[in-house]
This record gives structure tokens, sequence and C-alpha cells, in this order.
């Protein structure tokens, strides 16, 4: 459990996305670091740094309210940044949905969506993208260790254990249906 976890099950519930969703971009791009900066010689580009424990750039965080007209920046704000991810990932997959139509599956979509998260909608299914997606998922899905039983110096296999939200997640489209 982090310190984060309630802002992530408060954003998760406000957008029906699962909160271990959340916390495991939190965790892939910043290890839950709220003050994390990256890309620093990217500051003075275009592209413009990434910041905060979701890591947006200087012009989507523009894009999504995390750096107003004033310039004050709250990329490194946990709340407003969970926020924003969200809504970053809602709008991804709504796009998705349109570009890829009814036929392609909601897990296609969705996964797209988490790539498009880190490389940009031009960019997601790159292989950069896929290695994210996949170390997005990776933090999803807990190892646990079941109890030796038989002998106890022998290790027994893990079992994965999904996230039941993340499932119904990737298998239905929760936000504007197909």
């Amino acid at each position: 459990m982090s310190n984060f976890d309630d802002i992530f099950n408060r954003v998760g519930e406000k957008y029906k996305i699962p909160p271990s969703l959340l916390k495991s971009i939190a965790t892939v791009e910043s290890n839950l670091d709220p003050n994390a900066e990256g890309d620093l010689d990217l500051a003075n580009t275009a592209l413009g740094s990434s910041a905060g424990m979701f890591q947006f750039r200087t012009g989507t965080a523009k894009d999504y309210g995390l750096i107003d007209d004033q310039g004050n920046d709250y990329r490194k704000d946990p709340e407003k940044a969970a926020d924003a991810a969200a809504r970053k990932l809602i709008s991804d997959t709504k796009y998705f949905r349109q570009k890829l139509g009814d036929n392609a599956s909601s897990e296609e979509v969705n996964s797209l969506a988490i790539m498009a998260y880190n490389g940009g909608r031009g960019g997601a299914n790159t292989p950069a993208t896929q290695a994210y997606l996949n170390k997005v998922k990776s933090n999803l899905t807990p190892q646990q260790t079941q109890p030796q039983q038989a002998q106890p110096q022998q290790e027994q296999p893990r079992q994965q254990q999904r996230d039941p939200k993340l499932e119904a997640w990737l298998e239905k489209n929760t936000w504007f249906g197909k």
C-alpha cells in the first residue's frame, strides 16, 4: 500500500478506471515520486521536460490543465496529476475506439491507450511502448508465493493473481461502450 492509494481510489472511482492501473502507471513513470523530474535536457525544447508522479511533459500538462495560462505548474500535485492521467487514458481510449471501430477488442483499444500514455498516439504499438505496456501490466499482477507444503526447503510455483477491476476494464470499455 502506498501513501497515494486514497488518491488512486478516488480518481479511479470518479472515472471508472481501476485504481491499480493508475498506481501502476505512476510506479513505472516515477516509482510513485510526486517530485520526480525527467528529461531535463528537453526543458527548452518543444517537447519540454517531464515532471511529477505521472511524468507529464510540458505540452501535455497544458492540454490537461496541469500548467495554467499564468504558468502555474501542478504536475507535482499527486491528486491533480492522477486526475489528468485518468482523463488522458479516457481520451486516448476514445480515440483508438473511434479509429479502430467496433471490431477491435476492448483489450486492444485499452492497451493502445496505455501505450499512448507513454509514446503518444502516433507512437503507440512500437517496441518501446510495447515494453512500457508490459511493465505496466507486470505491476498489476502481484506475485504470491503459495505456502510450502510437502518439503519445506522446496519453493512452490508462484501463482499470478489479477486485479478483478483491471480484468473488467480490459474486457469491457466502461467509459463509453462500443
